[in-house]
């Protein structure tokens, strides 16, 4: 079992919902946002070409960092087996593993201490792993990552 976002039930009226419509043969990937409990920041890239080749988002969903309120110290996110599930509300799983730690820093840099993601098949199990050889990201990139998807590759927020 992987780590969840929040009970959705309960907060998904304050939060906001980004979701993808271009997936091919799964339901969209929804993500919940709520800025008004913890902070939570998604970062969204392209998929390159070797993933293409092995699925069919055009995107990938490449980290998602949460920092607890009042808390100055430099924590990880405590992932099961160092995994995270994501899923919408109604319990949906995408056939992607995304893994990421993240220090949790004010700056406008965060350092990536490792990030993987893994392809599964329909049964959950591990078909490749793809290591990222960057060592950190700027969240001003994501930003633009997040605005050109919403205006030009369906990325959408409801």
């Amino acid at each position: 079992m992987g780590w969840k976002l929040r009970e959705y039930s309960i907060y998904h009226q304050n939060g906001v919902k980004i979701s993808f419509t271009n997936l091919i043969n799964i339901k969209p990937l929804i993500f919940w946002f709520f800025p008004e409990d913890e902070e939570y920041y998604l970062e969204i890239v392209e998929f390159n070409n070797e993933l293409k080749k092995h699925n069919p988002c055009e995107y990938q969903i490449i980290g998602i960092c949460r920092t607890l309120p009042g808390n100055n110290n430099h924590k990880l996110i405590n992932l099961e087996e160092n995994i995270i599930l994501i899923s919408d509300f109604d319990g949906t799983l995408t056939n992607v593993f995304n893994v990421v730690f993240f220090e949790n820093t004010i700056e406008f840099s965060r350092p990536i201490i490792q990030k993987s993601i893994f392809l599964l098949s329909s049964d959950l199990n591990i078909k490749k792993e793809f290591r990222s050889k960057y060592q950190e990201w700027d969240l001003s990139e994501i930003q633009r990552e997040i605005y050109y998807g919403l205006k030009n590759y369906s990325l959408q927020i409801k």
